[in-house]
């Protein structure tokens, strides 16, 4: 029970991608902190290691080009090929594989995750789509829907793997679909209208909100701080056709804007300490 799906999700023991993932990272992240702290951090090292070594040896399907699903623990040990959503984003989000890895999982979101229109009366048609969070059957609650929170860290994904045309579509197209053309103007609910079996359901869950504000500032605008190491990545995936951008947060405010061949970025910082600013573009 350790993502939003685990309503309807069940495995019996590890092997599962998602958890791993966040296994990982918490030992990537307690040997950072234990340098800090003066202790050794080498048995989170090594913890982390055998996991992504074991996740490459039992997981990572080589001839397909993303994680699978989990393995069996018993009976044929045989592995589940058809990921979720959640298998593919927090596999990325927890840097758990290669950038070339990053890029081939999102591969398999546009292929083999199903992609709905968001259409609607007035609104030009520029190919807007929203996408479920598994391709399976038969439908039961939590494992086959189309919720706004997986949709965001979906196209956190997508930023996060240098596919930002590909972020920024998804992440307008489910804004689109439920803080314009949803039944409640302005909201984001829990689950999208195109929710077949639930539609536009749960307006007063506040799911999407953490993950929706990442997308934004990390992916979006690409603002990824990392004050434990006194560092500041920004990294912008804005579309190849906006000319300007601003945004304003207490701790930092940024802006960008094109002037015929020269692109303008403005960084001020106001966290406690000044960190050592890494502008990639």
């Amino acid at each position: 029970a350790c993502i939003w799906a685990s309503d309807a999700l069940y495995y019996n023991s590890g092997a599962v991608t998602h958890s791993t993932a966040y296994n990982y990272r918490a030992n990537r992240m307690a040997a950072q902190i234990a340098v800090h702290i003066g202790e050794d951090p080498t048995p989170y090292q090594v913890e982390a290691e055998k996991i992504q070594d074991a996740v490459n040896k039992h997981l990572w399907i080589t001839q397909k080009g993303h994680w699978a699903e989990y393995k069996d623990f018993m009976g044929h040990g045989r592995l589940h090929e058809s990921a979720g959503l959640w298998t593919i984003y927090h596999a990325i989000d927890s840097d758990l594989g290669s950038p070339f890895k990053a890029y081939q999982a999102t591969r398999y979101l546009d292929t083999e995750i199903p992609h709905i229109p968001v259409k609607a009366e007035g609104l030009t048609d520029e190919g807007y789509e929203t996408i479920s969070t598994t391709n399976w059957l038969p439908y039961s609650w939590s494992i086959n829907n189309v919720a706004f929170a997986e949709v965001m860290h979906t196209a956190l994904a997508y930023f996060q793997a240098g596919r930002s045309e590909k972020g920024f579509h998804l992440l307008k197209s489910s804004v689109l679909d439920g803080m314009y053309l949803g039944g409640s103007p302005g909201n984001f609910g829990q689950v999208s209208f195109y929710d077949a079996a639930r539609g536009e359901y749960y307006r007063d869950f506040g799911d999407p909100i953490g993950v929706a504000s990442r997308v934004f500032i990390e992916g979006l605008y690409g603002i990824r701080p990392d004050a434990m190491n006194d560092k500041l990545l920004v990294a912008p995936g804005f579309p190849k056709n906006w000319s300007f951008a601003e945004l304003e947060t207490p701790d930092i405010s940024f802006a960008y804007k094109q002037d015929g061949t020269t692109d303008h970025y403005t960084v001020v910082q106001r966290f406690p300490n000044p960190l050592s600013l890494d502008l990639r573009i």
